[in-house]
């Protein structure tokens, strides 16, 4: 079973630790997108097997820059289609 489980706390202090599960190997991408829909960063882009994974964010857009207290979505999509879409709660 493929799922993008919810972020613990929420709302969370960086770094934040993103969790999920990947039920066979797949081409997967997690990206960070703010309140208006812009992608911010991608965490995971790539060709990986099947499992449980973690991966940690450090509030930070593409070019590393601080990202400032807001609402952000997390996406997981496997094989180019979106999956599962979370909201996180960033604080500083």
């Amino acid at each position: 079973m493929t799922e993008l489980y919810g972020v613990i706390p929420n709302p969370s202090r960086c770094p934040v630790n993103i969790y999920y599960t990947i039920a066979e190997k797949s081409s997967v991408s997690l990206k960070i997108y703010d309140l208006t829909g812009r992608l911010v960063k991608v965490l995971q882009n790539g060709r990986i097997k099947a499992g449980d994974y973690r991966l940690k964010w450090d509030g930070t857009d593409k070019n590393g820059n601080p990202l400032p207290a807001g609402v952000y979505f997390y996406r997981l999509a496997l094989n180019g289609k979106p999956t599962s879409t979370k909201k996180l709660i960033l604080v500083r």
